[in-house]
């Protein structure tokens, strides 16, 4: 895997999730990882997803919404490799957005 850095912005994004979500450190960092993992691979893998779900994260609801359809329709779509980087970069603008998940911690 090559060396992907993300934006400012992508960095404030995640900050504002991991304090909505009252995260440690540990747990900042492993969502931070993942994010970039997924960056550098283009497409995000049921696994990363996971790891993200695993901290709280609702990212399996923000996907569906983004693609317009069920959240049992998601583990699916990760499988095919159909969940880009930038899907996952929407969902977490969607979740952190005025009412997204995270809406009081809009950017």
């Amino acid at each position: 895997m090559e060396s992907v850095d993300i934006t400012n912005a992508e960095k404030e994004m995640l900050a504002a999730i991991g304090k909505a979500m009252s995260l440690t450190p540990l747990a900042f960092d492993e969502l931070y990882y993942a994010y970039r993992y997924i960056n550098a691979q283009g497409v995000a893998s049921e696994t990363d997803v996971k790891e993200i779900i695993s901290l709280g994260i609702p990212l399996y609801e923000a996907l569906a919404e983004l693609k317009s359809l069920p959240v049992t329709a998601v583990p699916d779509l990760l499988r095919a490799g159909l969940i880009t980087n930038e899907d996952v970069k929407n969902a977490f603008i969607a979740m952190t957005s005025v009412g997204g998940f995270f809406g009081s911690t809009s950017l």
